[in-house]
């Protein structure tokens, strides 16, 4: 369920991805890369939900491997290669036949390990790459504002916050957005048809232009808004199917 939520919100975040621009002056392009740093959020969160949900499996993992580092090792000293334990057993040697150069197999077990071993520990990893991707982005936009006005609101939200008050959070910061939005577009809207009344015939292709210019803009953040709308409602299912 959170593997499905997380490739659904990368999915969704891909398709507004070349709408952001890291500029702290370029008005429209602000509730894009707002959305981007609650996804990164969202993205960071789910990642270190999926390690904890494997953290007991994982110190199991660990043991293992060093059990399994220190046969080796014990092989090597005593003069024997890895690779003539159980040649069967052994990854590289299956299909292989007898050319591969001695040192090279690796045991199927100790290769099933690391795999599930690589597998979890990259969403730890992952999860703390991401969360200084949103923190960075935050900066470089000039965002911090917006976000601890969501901190003040919500609670801030860590690495330790829960599934559910990732929810709360994202769905008040989409709450801000969606209302700035609003608001944005009923003022432009009247300038707009102000300035097209008052309009000389030499100006009216300029107005013109203008309102077509205005018209893109609002319908391009009407769609970013749907768009985080969108994995909002996957976040705030897997949320609930947690609790």
């Amino acid at each position: 369920m959170y593997k499905d939520t997380l490739h659904l919100i990368k999915f969704i975040s891909s398709k507004f991805k070349h709408l952001q621009v890291l500029s702290a002056t370029n008005e429209l392009h602000e509730p894009h890369n707002k959305v981007a740093i609650l996804s990164l959020r969202c993205q960071s969160l789910i990642s270190l939900k999926l390690y904890k949900m494997k953290r007991a499996y994982c110190r199991t993992i660990i043991n293992h491997c060093m059990e399994i580092f220190k046969s080796v090792r014990t092989e090597i000293l005593n003069g024997n290669t890895p690779s003539s334990n159980s040649p069967s057993n052994s990854v590289c040697s299956q299909g292989s036949g007898s050319n591969t150069p001695p040192g090279r197999n690796m045991r199927e077990d100790m290769h099933t390990t690391l795999s599930h071993q690589n597998l979890y520990f990259n969403y730890l990893a992952n999860c703390h790459d991401l969360w200084d991707q949103a923190d960075r982005l935050v900066r470089q936009g000039n965002h911090t504002n917006f976000f601890i006005a969501l901190d003040h609101e919500n609670g801030p939200l860590t690495l330790h916050s829960s599934m559910y008050d990732l929810l709360r959070y994202v769905q008040s910061g989409l709450k801000k957005l969606k209302s700035a939005n609003t608001t944005a577009t009923t003022t432009t809207t009247t300038i707009i048809s102000g300035s097209s009344a008052s309009a000389t015939t030499n100006n009216s292709v300029a107005s013109v232009g203008a309102s077509t210019t205005t018209s893109t803009n609002i319908k391009t953040t009407s769609t970013s808004t749907t768009t985080i709308n969108n994995y909002s409602n996957s976040v705030s299912a897997t949320t609930l199917q947690s609790q």
